[in-house]
């Protein structure tokens, strides 16, 4: 028997000159489902360390994950 093994997914969030504060808030509170104080937060790490990994997800996961995001971008939120 062949086992499978899980696939693991990371999610991490770079900093750029491109994104308010606002719209990464937002996007990290709709996809990760965390309040504002925690999805501010995360903003701020990523801004000081240039990046951060907020989420590890395995393929179950990924699909809201990327339905959340495309629903974002298409609609302009």
């Amino acid at each position: 028997m062949v086992r499978r093994r899980k696939i693991k997914y990371s999610l991490v969030l770079y900093n750029d000159s491109v994104n308010s504060f606002e719209e990464i808030i937002y996007l990290i509170q709709n996809i990760a489902g965390y309040d504002l104080t925690r999805a501010a937060n995360i903003a701020h790490m990523a801004h000081r360390a240039g990046k951060y990994k907020f989420m590890s997800f395995d393929s179950k996961i990924s699909a809201h994950v990327t339905q959340v995001m495309w629903r974002d971008i298409v609609t302009g939120k």
